[in-house]
């Protein structure tokens, strides 16, 4: 990048850049990523969260993230999948006793303090199965020494961050920004990847056949040799020895380390590409609960919730997201798209509807074959109640000012005025908020520090009572002074 004149370098970034009613070339030219970043601001003339809980970084002990995609929709709780690296010097070895390094998976619920590995050979059954256009992330803790380039075979990923065991967030490198086949993963660290398949296009007109194969070619059928009989689950002893069988790998993917030394000592894993050859089955028993429960107003959500279609012998094909679609009125039948939700979650939350307004939800599960939809879930109808948001706040402080001694805590106390129901409210100083919005009716009171240092201080205030109605604010200046000698 030096050796570019500036020109050359302003008109690369400008041409990477998106503006309204004109895509970038980084927004045109591939798909989109799967979590928005501030770094892609520019990509896709967007303003992605640039702090928790939305930023789409993961922090040590989350088992979990929340973000924005890129056409705005909101991914709360998507779950982390874990998987391991292990080449720590005294715990990996191969069969014949020669040291070596693993992939695997880390066992669930592990966290920061403690991280149980489940390392696995090449020839164990796949641990990575991956729908055809599903979304997953991936949380790689690597307990060693080296520093390992992972590739990815025919898909690319996005790298989220790197969060170290101390718990610093490590974000991606500018060279790292985009979708990368091979990334760099470094001990003592947890890396994040999202990545989405999609099936390639084949030159020619026949169906793709699957990779059916022994788990491992170079023994009997029936055989134990060579494999880990480590319980992928438990990290204990497999209860029931794994031997060599007939497996189907779908389309045959492998994730491994590009060192060439270490990825034919046993450092690769394949993945199951699972490419649909039917519609996914109908959900089930979707619900929708009022939160908080009638009789208490105001409704701050519609709570979904509904059972995925359980596979079959006949159609064992999963979904990979579901459409969550909502019209209006009691006997509507126009329904339109709400929501598009991963795989893996079965629930959402609804913040857009209009008090006094009556909806009717329904979910539906789509793959990627054909059409891709299955047939719809349930109707539930729900009965939004009505209310009225504030019309106005006071703000007032103790002591009554509008000055205080230097070392005086000062209660700024807020009222909502023109409504019946609870207000929440989110404080600022100076414009910059020190306590943001919290339980509806509590707390309406902020406290200046009696640190705070002698300055003329504006305090503000915003209240609201759910996402609909208007906020209403107010704001005041504070005085504090010095000590009297």
């Amino acid at each position: 990048m030096n050796a570019y004149n500036p020109t050359t370098l302003a008109n690369l970034q400008s041409a990477f850049q998106s503006t309204p009613g004109n895509p970038g070339v980084f927004e045109t030219s591939q798909d989109p990523i799967i979590v928005g970043q501030s770094a892609y601001d520019s990509a896709y003339n967007a303003a992605f969260p640039s702090t928790w809980p939305y930023d789409g970084f993961s922090r040590i002990n989350d088992n979990s993230i929340s973000f924005y995609q890129t056409n705005g929709n909101l991914i709360s709780n998507y779950p982390l999948l874990p998987k391991a690296i292990q080449d720590e010097m005294g715990e990996t070895f191969d069969d014949y006793g020669r040291m070596s390094a693993k992939l695997g998976l880390t066992v669930p619920f592990a966290n920061a303090a403690t991280a149980t590995f489940a390392v696995q050979n090449y020839v164990d059954p796949s641990t990575e199965i991956i729908p055809e256009g599903a979304t997953q992330i991936w949380k790689i803790t690597h307990n060693g020494v080296d520093t390992h380039p992972i590739h990815f075979h025919l898909f690319d990923v996005q790298l989220l961050n790197r969060v170290g065991w101390d718990g610093f967030i490590r974000m991606p490198d500018a060279n790292e920004l985009g979708w990368k086949d091979t990334v760099r993963i470094s001990p003592l660290e947890d890396t994040i990847v999202a990545l989405r398949p999609v099936t390639p296009p084949v030159p020619f007109a026949a169906v793709m056949p699957d990779s059916v194969r022994p788990l491992n070619p170079m023994a009997p059928i029936g055989s134990m040799m060579g494999f880990s009989q480590i319980d992928p689950v438990t990290a204990g002893p497999m209860v029931n020895p794994q031997t060599n069988q007939i497996w189907n790998f779908g389309w045959e993917y492998v994730w491994h380390c590009h060192i060439l030394s270490h990825e034919e000592n046993d450092m690769m894993r394949s993945i199951i590409f699972d490419v649909p050859t039917a519609v996914p089955a109908d959900p089930t028993t979707l619900t929708a609960t009022l939160v908080p429960l009638p009789p208490a107003i105001p409704t701050t959500e519609v709570q979904l919730s509904w059972t995925a279609g359980v596979p079959t012998p006949q159609n064992p094909n999963d979904e990979i997201g579901f459409h969550v679609q909502r019209c209006t009125g009691v006997d509507c039948t126009n329904f339109s798209l709400l929501s598009d939700v991963y795989s893996g979650l079965t629930t959402f939350a609804d913040t857009t509807f209009q008090p006094g307004t009556t909806y009717r939800y329904r979910v539906i599960a789509f793959n990627s074959f054909g059409t891709g939809n299955s047939g719809p879930s349930n109707i539930v109808t729900v009965d939004i109640p009505d209310w009225n948001g504030p019309n106005g706040v006071t703000l007032t402080a103790n002591p009554l000012g509008p000055a205080a001694v230097v070392g005086t805590g000062v209660t700024f106390t807020a009222n909502c005025t023109g409504t019946t129901v609870p207000c929440q409210y989110r404080f600022s100083l100076n414009g910059i908020m020190v306590k943001d919005y919290g339980s509806l009716g509590v707390p309406n009171k902020w406290i200046l520090p009696p640190s705070t240092t002698p300055g003329t201080y504006t305090v503000s205030v915003d209240t609201r009572t759910d996402l609909i109605h208007p906020v209403m604010s107010a704001s005041m200046n504070y005085q504090i002074t010095g000590a009297c000698g």
